[in-house]
Formats: structure tokens, C-alpha cells, sequence
């Protein structure tokens, strides 16, 4: 079962009805088949990462709405052009990046990936009956702030894969020195070595 997304992230310029209306016309627009060939099932399956106003310069343009999306199932990323008016799909073409924002759905999958992980959460507890704090009992007593990871280095597996790097704080607001990666392709998570 391939997890919705039912808020991607959202600019300004479009009301609630515009953002839904280019979400499901993106969603109707098929992939390129050449893309099938590394097909795989993921349970995340296609995400819309992020819905904007297309500007345009002339007054009487038709309105337009650019809409990012990610196929976990093929690996791929593609911007789609929709004329809102219209309610057609413009222009669809693929992007060369793994590394664009993540949507609500992809923060809760990560979440939900490191909530699973009894080895980083002992870890985590650890750190803070270190620091003299009495250890968190679940892990939504923390403030979890994800953000996707695009390594400096080109070896690293995230510079080709969509990854969220997890920033923890707790009730203090004191950050934890560990920090855990998603790695959202592969479905494992693992920990930012520290340099």
C-alpha cells in the first residue's frame, strides 16, 4: 500500500482549491516508460513535494501552478506546468536532483522509521542520562525538525537518493549531538557521522 500525500508543501499565490486541483492533475499525468526499467515498490510510492504559483510578467496570463513530484517506485523526479483555467497539464519534464524539500508524509515515514530503530533510540536516551536528564519514555516527547540531507561528499549514498536528516531536541530545547538519516529509498536509517 503506497502511503498518500495529502499536504505537500505549499507557496503562496494558490488558494486550498487551486493546490488540490494541480495535485490531482499531476497525478493523473504517467510516468515516461523508459522510467521502468528500475521500477521497484516502495511504500511511499509517488509524493508531490511541493506546489507553487508559476509568475508571469503579463497581467492576463493564464494562472499556472508548478507542481514537484517524486516517484520512490522509479526514482525519479519531474516538474509538471498546470494552467489552472484550463486545467491542463503544460509541460512535464524530469528533474536531475534527488535533493528537493520533503513533504509531511516523508517527515512522518522518517519519524516512524527512527521510532523503529530500538538500537539510535537507546543511543538518544543514553545522551540525555548523560547530561544528568531523565530519559524520554517515546520519542513524541521530543521536537523532531527534518530537513532533506545533500551531503557535501559525492560518495555518499544521499547524494544520489532522497535522505532526511533528523534534528532532535527535547523538553529543554538542548539538541542532541546524534543525529539520525533516513535514507528514504532504501528504507534504513542510520546516524551523521561526525567528523
Amino acid at each position: 500500500m503506497a502511503l498518500c500525500s495529502p499536504v505537500a508543501s505549499y507557496a503562496g499565490g494558490l488558494d486550498a482549491a487551486e493546490q488540490q486541483l494541480a495535485e490531482t492533475l499531476s497525478n493523473q499525468v504517467l510516468w515516461p516508460t523508459e522510467s521502468e526499467q528500475k521500477l521497484v515498490s516502495h511504500p511511499l510510492g509517488t509524493q508531490t513535494l511541493f506546489i507553487e504559483s508559476q509568475e508571469s510578467k503579463k497581467r492576463d496570463q493564464e494562472r499556472k501552478a508548478r507542481v514537484y513530484q517524486y516517484d520512490y517506485n522509479r526514482q525519479a523526479a519531474r516538474l509538471l506546468v498546470i494552467e489552472l483555467d484550463k486545467q491542463t497539464v503544460t509541460r512535464t519534464s524530469a528533474i536531475d536532483s534527488v535533493h528537493l524539500p520533503l513533504n509531511q508524509t516523508e517527515i512522518d515515514f522518517a519519524i516512524a522509521m527512527l521510532a523503529d530503530n530500538a538500537l539510535i533510540i537507546e543511543q538518544l536516551r543514553a545522551e540525555q542520562s548523560n547530561r544528568g536528564v531523565h530519559p524520554f519514555d517515546f520519542l513524541s516527547e521530543l521536537d523532531v525538525k527534518a530537513s532533506i540531507f545533500e551531503p557535501l561528499d559525492s560518495n555518499h549514498p544521499c547524494a544520489i537518493a532522497r535522505c532526511a536528516l533528523l534534528s532532535l531536541f527535547d523538553a529543554s530545547s538542548t539538541v542532541f549531538s546524534i543525529e539520525p538519516i533516513a535514507f528514504l529509498n532504501s528504507q534504513q536509517i542510520g546516524l551523521l557521522q561526525q567528523r
